[in-house]
């Protein structure tokens, strides 16, 4: 099955991170795989890592001039399934593969994000058959798409953060006795970076040791600098932003803090219990399915400050209960969380949307059947004749004589079957009174005509 992984992003997020993960495993697999993204961009140089076959086109703000680039794509590398994420997206590739006149579509469901079906959606599902392909089993119950709907659950590769984690407090330049904090951002989620950084100061004091790093998108910005030189902790804190080895990063942690949304807290998530570093989090249903509370980390409800740093005081001193909280969540990594569950959902998914009996080859009117459609000829300027070997003269109304063709000669761009378009005919609803108007309408027309020309020849 030959798939297209479809990311019109520019940053590299938990969203790109799938589907490198996917396109790695599929590939590895034998499958022909082929990303396209936008060029000069973070995710381009994401998916150029992982040594997968990129191709990079221009996203614009039309719909159209972007579905017909990768209209291109789609026939060159003869795509049958595209893996995307947006609605804006879903158009375009509908668009292009109605184009292209092949393939379906696999619109994926970011972690904790709702389907949402709005006018593009629609439109596109008439253009190509969609699959939905969501991350747990209780989002795909919540969408209602137990037909069309697969599950693929996010996972990491636990042998990569053993071959990263041996090396990565001296690449950070981690001091020995530093009690290491790296918390996990999302420009989504300013409110949360806020709640860690105020939490920082006022933890500072009693913990002298604690050093904090914000890696992700988001924590370079101006107004988070500004913000913790408010609170006087900038010299506590490192602005990583984003980085190329976020596995070694979160490896060299001692306590983890995800204060990120979608799929880059998820993925957060599990690549701390990896790395065997306890987790802490504000309490959300998403971020419940892989951190449970007590076991393998902390979730903290909303509160002050004031509150969210007790709690996490109380953690830092427990030196014995993070232990056994990190090795807790590295089996449960290793045991429900596997790069290969995720990749046979992808697969599963890619195999029924690749089904050819499946797929949408023409956009049928409302109430139309989709089996025995009807012959709508176009309208020449001359009557055209239904058989096409006949080649008769059909006489106009005043007399004149033409061929079908309307050329003396054969094959002519008027022929009769070059005038049959196949394309489903609209029931015809002119009513008698409708004639009547227009009919009135054209004589208009022409005394107007007649008029014009007898005022200018008068002159």
């Amino acid at each position: 099955m030959r798939s297209l992984f479809y990311y019109s992003g520019r940053e590299w997020t938990g969203e790109a991170r799938a589907f490198a993960i996917a396109a790695r495993g599929l590939a590895a697999r034998g499958e022909p795989v082929t990303i396209v993204c936008r060029p000069d961009g973070d995710a381009e140089l994401g998916f150029a890592r992982e040594e997968l076959d990129v191709v990079t086109i221009p996203v614009t703000d039309s719909v159209s001039r972007d579905a017909w680039r990768l209209r291109t794509v789609l026939k060159e590398r003869f795509a049958e399934v595209v893996f995307l994420h947006t609605e804006r997206e879903q158009l375009i590739a509908s668009s292009a593969m109605r184009l292209a006149a092949r393939g379906a579509i696999v619109r994926r469901i970011p972690t904790g994000c709702a389907l949402t079906t709005g006018r593009g959606a629609r439109l596109a599902g008439r253009l190509a058959s969609v699959r939905l392909l969501f991350t747990t089993e209780e989002e795909r119950e919540r969408a209602g798409a137990q037909s069309n709907g697969y599950v693929a659950p996010l996972g990491v590769d636990l042998e990569r953060h053993d071959a990263e984690r041996a090396t990565s407090r001296s690449t950070l330049g981690v001091e020995p006795g530093t009690k290491l904090m790296v918390c996990v951002t999302d420009r989504r989620a300013k409110g949360r970076i806020t709640t860690a950084l105020r939490t920082v100061s006022l933890l500072a004091e009693r913990h002298p040791g604690l050093r904090v790093a914000l890696v992700g998108s988001g924590c370079d910005d101006d107004d988070v600098h500004m913000h913790a030189a408010a609170l006087g902790v900038t010299p506590l804190v490192r602005f990583l932003g984003q980085r190329d080895d976020m596995a070694a990063v979160l490896s060299a942690a001692e306590v983890g803090w995800v204060a990120a949304e979608g799929d880059d807290g998820a993925f957060g998530c599990l690549d701390f219990m990896a790395a065997g570093v306890p987790v802490i989090a504000e309490r959300s249903p998403y971020l419940a399915h892989y951190v449970p509370d007590g076991i393998t980390g902390v979730l903290l409800p909303r509160a002050e400050p004031a509150d969210t740093a007790a709690a996490v005081a109380k953690f830092l001193a427990e030196d014995s209960q993070r232990e056994a909280m990190g090795r807790a969540g590295r089996n449960r990594v290793a045991r429900e969380f596997t790069v290969g569950a995720m990749i046979d959902g992808f697969a599963a998914a890619a195999g029924d949307a690749g089904n050819r009996a499946g797929w949408t080859t023409r956009w049928w009117p409302t109430g139309r059947s989709r089996t025995t459609p009807s012959t709508t000829h176009c309208v020449a300027p001359w009557p055209c004749s239904t058989d096409s070997a006949s080649g008769a003269r059909r006489g106009s109304a005043n007399g004149s004589a033409r061929s079908a063709t309307g050329r003396s000669g054969s094959g002519a761009p008027w022929s009769s079957a070059r005038c049959a378009l196949r394309f489903p005919s609209f029931p015809q609803t002119r009513s008698a009174a409708s004639r009547g108007r227009r009919m009135r309408a054209s004589a208009a027309r022409r005394s107007r005509r007649l008029s014009f020309r007898r005022v200018h020849a008068s002159r």
